[in-house]
């Protein structure tokens, strides 16, 4: 396209997340990457998807809603291959898997893998969330969600994306560095 070397490279790191990248560490981002883990490519993906969203805000809006919809798709086809081609111990399994893998990962159903019938993949983190709203959807759906505060699980799915999550837990906004001491001292039972 008629750039230079250093023009690309300079565009090519700005595609995916650079772990090489210190960013300005502006807002006390540079305190941030020394206390807590992925603090950086949290924070790199946060504002990649603010510029998606500001350049091209139809496609953005596009790909949120195709993340979204592929999380309500994705157990509503397992549910139906499982009907076809699974047992009541798959059903079971299935239903049995944590929140928080159907919820970052596509999983799917497939009978002919052996002992272990659920391929996971894992979701990249921007789409998590999203895709995550869409589970959440499709289990409230189908009553799965009775005990469930669903906009609260929905802000939990949501802020995972963050760099320190303030709702994932009694630990979420103690620095990685100390954490394993909080953990053992105070929470280990």
């Amino acid at each position: 396209a008629g750039r230079s070397i250093e023009k690309s490279v300079a565009d090519a790191k700005d595609i995916t997340i650079n772990f090489n990248r210190k960013g300005s560490g502006g807002f006390g981002a540079d305190i941030i990457h020394n206390f807590v883990l992925f603090s950086n490519p949290a924070l790199q993906s946060l504002r990649q998807m603010g510029m998606m969203a500001k350049r091209h805000p139809k496609r953005f809006t596009a790909a949120l809603s195709m993340s979204t919809a592929m999380g309500f798709m994705a157990p509503l086809m397992n549910e139906f291959l499982l009907s076809v081609f699974g047992d009541d111990d798959d059903q079971e399994a299935y239903r049995n898997l944590p929140d928080w893998t159907k919820r970052n990962h596509l999983v799917l159903y497939t009978p002919w893998m052996g002992s272990d019938k659920f391929l996971t993949l894992a979701l990249p983190h921007e789409l998590r969330g999203f895709y995550g709203l869409g589970e959440m959807a499709y289990s409230a759906n189908n009553g799965m969600l009775r005990n469930v505060n669903v906009p609260l699980e929905a802000t939990k799915q949501l802020a995972n994306m963050l760099p320190l999550d303030p709702t994932g837990g009694r630990t979420s906004l103690v620095p990685d560095v100390v954490r394993p001491f909080v953990e053992a001292y105070w929470f280990n039972k």
